[in-house]
């Protein structure tokens, strides 16, 4: 069971949480490392380069690289990657001891939910005999039981427009 399996209420407050925590801790760090102000103008033009990559990779790169909606997921799992990394770098720890068994578990952690999203992302994709995303959603071709082909508009957990499509004749 994974979270494309729960009510929809339920995976979209999991997806919720997971955004506002992710963006509390990036904005936290992000305040906590302010530069000196003789730097700070290209502190802000690179915060908004990295908002101008993130926007065009999401819009413009991901549709076409992906048959389905995996950057939420990537974009989740790196910047956890990388907010542990900055965390535990600028943490100081009594011994080595409490830093490995930190970076283990967060590490661990990390991998547990891209397992999770990996196994998710399957689940969405297995069973379709043709799965195309563009910039509006994931168009799926389904071949039923009764061998009727069917085309299904997927936006996430919603589903239009499954029509069958006539071949032949």
């Amino acid at each position: 069971m994974g979270l494309n399996d729960l009510p929809i209420f339920v995976a979209m407050g999991i997806n919720l949480t997971a955004f506002f925590v992710v963006c509390m801790v990036c904005h936290g760090e992000l305040s906590a490392q302010q530069p000196h102000s003789q730097y700070l103008t290209t502190y802000c033009l690179m915060l908004a380069v990295g908002g101008v990559a993130g926007g065009f990779f999401v819009g413009v790169i991901a549709p076409y690289w992906f048959n389905e909606n995996f950057e939420l997921s990537i974009g989740i799992l790196l910047t956890g990657f990388i907010s542990a990394a900055v965390v535990i770098s600028t943490t100081p720890f009594k011994n080595t001891f409490w830093k490995t068994s930190t970076i283990f578990s967060v590490t661990g952690f990390l991998v547990l939910i891209g397992v999770i999203r990996i196994a998710d992302h399957y689940a969405a994709l297995h069973g379709s005999e043709l799965s195309l995303r563009n910039f509006y959603g994931t168009l799926k071709v389904y071949q039923s039981a009764d061998g009727a082909i069917r085309r299904c508009n997927m936006d996430r957990s919603a589903m239009a427009g499954n029509t069958p499509l006539l071949i032949g004749n």
